[in-house]
Formats: structure tokens, C-alpha cells, sequence
């Protein structure tokens, strides 16, 4: 249908897009799940599946400022800046394979086991005033996992970003203040102690499905 050709560092690549058949079985997969994205673990799933955080950019920080000084010093316009420029370009092209792989291989997981995914919408820009949490928040490409999701997933859905899904128990609805340090949800109505990231996850697929019965839920946590 087209074809784009683009370069990255010193390497071309021609992308081309064609039409093809759909051969996805429609009655294969049924399941839903919601999806809470976090910082410590990428993506916990309202049915306890957990994708860690690789901090992928964190293996190559020191890698990253190296090249970065070792470019600062060669003289303007000289032959040796583009040489260090260009090595520069290729160990950022490095990281965004290394990124780009291990998102596709977690989508590509979730979209073969769950027809319908719920996740939050989040606020990212707005996030990122936060200097605490900025570079970790950058280094995690929720974005780039949301067009990922979005791009090979049946039915994705989303949940209003204003939703407390942290703060609200999923076992009796009680909505109490949660602190980032504290990883266990512990409901002072009903007593319940479970993971925050995992509380959050099926209030996020009660909140985007709102058909799923409480008694499935509750099977959940």
C-alpha cells in the first residue's frame, strides 16, 4: 500500500504496509482486565499479573554521559565531533530497540490473552511538572506503551484520570488517602490488605467495565 523510508544513526529502513485478511479468531480470547501503570512495576493486571520495570535507560547512564562529554569536547565542525556525534546517535538508537522490544513482547502477551483492556487515563504532561518523579515517569514510555496497547489490542477502554483508583478500596468501595510510599492497601472500613498497584488495577476494570459483576471482582482480589 506505501512505503517510508527513514534513517536512524547511520542505518536506513524502509517500513512497508500492506492488507492483509484478518486470521484472529474472534471467539479465542474473552477476558478482560484492567491495567494500573506505576513506576516500580510497569504494569500490574486487575488478575495479578505483574511486568517489572527493566529501567532499561538506567543500564545505560553512565554509557550515556560518557558519549555525551566525550561529543562536548571535540571542536565544532570537526570530523571527530560528527564521529562522536554519530556514536552518540547509534547508543541512543541502542536503548530505543532495547525499550521498543521488551514493550512489544509485554503487548503483544496482554493482547493474546485479553480481548478488552482498561487503563487509566493518565495525565502525563502534568505529571511530569513533579521534579521527583520526572525522569522515572519519562524512562517508563507509558506513552509509548499506550499507542502499543492501542495498536494491537481489540477493545481498549479508558477510565476517567480524575478516578481515585489508588485511593478507593476494591473490596467495599471506602476512598481513603494513600501515600506513594505505602505499597499495601490497607482499608481501615473493612480491613482488607492487599497490593496498592493491584487494588488500583481491578478498580480501574470495575470503573471501565461497569457490566463486570462485584462478585467476579471480588474473586479477583
Amino acid at each position: 500500500m506505501s512505503a517510508t523510508i527513514k534513517r536512524k544513526a547511520d542505518i536506513w529502513f524502509v517500513s512497508i504496509s500492506v492488507a492483509t485478511d484478518s486470521t484472529r479468531d474472534e471467539n479465542q480470547v474473552s477476558k478482560t482486565v484492567g491495567i494500573d501503570l506505576g513506576i516500580k512495576t510497569l504494569a500490574t493486571l486487575s488478575d495479578g499479573t505483574i511486568f517489572e520495570n527493566p529501567k532499561i535507560y538506567y543500564k545505560y547512564e553512565k554509557q550515556l554521559k560518557r558519549a555525551h562529554k566525550n561529543l562536548s569536547r571535540k571542536k565544532k565542525g570537526s570530523k571527530n565531533r560528527a564521529k562522536a556525534r554519530l556514536k552518540l546517535s547509534k547508543l541512543y538508537y541502542k536503548i530505543s530497540c532495547v525499550v521498543d522490544d521488551y514493550l512489544h513482547k509485554m503487548t503483544r502477551q496482554i493482547a493474546n490473552n485479553y480481548h478488552t483492556v482498561v487503563l487509566e487515563d493518565l495525565n502525563v504532561k502534568g505529571i511530569m511538572k513533579n521534579r521527583k518523579l520526572s525522569k522515572a515517569i519519562a524512562q517508563s514510555n507509558f506513552y509509548k506503551l499506550r499507542l502499543f496497547l492501542l495498536g494491537k489490542c481489540e477493545d481498549v477502554r479508558f477510565v476517567d484520570r480524575f478516578y481515585p483508583s489508588s485511593k478507593t478500596c476494591s473490596s467495599c468501595g471506602n476512598i481513603q488517602d494513600m501515600p506513594l510510599q505505602k505499597r499495601t492497601y490497607e482499608c481501615k472500613k473493612c480491613g482488607i490488605q492487599i497490593d496498592r498497584d493491584l487494588n488500583a488495577a481491578i478498580n480501574i476494570l470495575r470503573q471501565g467495565l461497569p457490566e463486570v459483576k462485584p462478585v467476579e471482582m471480588k474473586a479477583l482480589a
